[in-house]
């Protein structure tokens, strides 16, 4: 997959895919071609890629227990549940005996972590609760009541260890973009040509740098197993 741009907004960008690997220029730089595709293949830094993973369509099949294959019966497909709502709600074929039912939603019921789309390991939950608690002790972040939320996710960097996120997909699709045109890079480094000493300043998390606007912080709330 590649993070690109969109064609209708170009602050904005998605990811696409399946993209193929055609060449590795160096440690970081690939060069990438879209499956299927007759265009241009595209030079991208290893930051704009991710793996791709074809995950098929979800569906439960739950065949009677009296099929044989001499008198096979039309299998019955249900894949109408989206794993959010509990396992009663789970619509089980209608030839199933009562009791047939009872059992297998005990079954499920007693797994049913195993069908939840959002699982949440203990290694996942002991990070998010020590991001937690170093951001709270810097000051950046406090409990919220506000009517916003958007999901966390976390991104596991090259080191092992881990990068707190928040999905904010949502958030930006509803918000009006800064349009404030960002100056050329040739630009820039054109005023550099004079300079006689250049200095670099890595400020510590620098995206903490500047706070967010009173209005704008009840929308960057963010929902975790802990609370918002």
């Amino acid at each position: 997959m590649v993070f690109l741009p969109l064609k209708v907004d170009k602050l904005r960008a998605a990811w696409e895919g399946p993209w193929l690997i055609l060449d590795r220029l160096d440690d970081v730089t690939y060069v990438e071609s879209e499956s299927g595709s007759h265009k241009k293949p595209k030079v991208v830094h290893v930051n704009m890629l991710k793996s791709y993973i074809d995950r098929g369509e979800m569906v439960f099949w739950v065949s009677p227990a009296d099929s044989s294959p001499e008198d096979p019966e039309e299998p019955v497909m249900y894949g109408d549940w989206d794993g959010e709502t509990g396992i009663e709600e789970l619509r089980l074929p209608d030839h199933l005996l009562s009791q047939d039912k009872d059992k297998l939603l005990t079954i499920l019921k007693d797994y049913e972590m195993m069908f939840s789309n959002k699982p949440v390991n203990a290694k996942v939950m002991e990070g998010i609760k020590q991001e937690l608690a170093e951001m709270r002790e810097l000051g950046v972040i406090w409990p919220s009541t506000s009517p916003w939320a958007s999901p966390v996710v976390l991104v596991q960097k090259q080191d092992g260890t881990i990068r707190f996120c928040v999905d904010y997909r949502k958030l930006n699709a509803i918000t009006t973009p800064d349009a404030y045109p960002m100056p050329r890079t040739d630009s820039l480094l054109d005023r550099l040509g004079p300079a006689n000493i250049i200095s670099t300043l890595d400020l510590s998390k620098g995206f903490w740098q500047m706070a967010l606007d009173p209005d704008a912080m009840a929308k960057s709330a963010f929902t975790t197993p802990v609370g918002l």
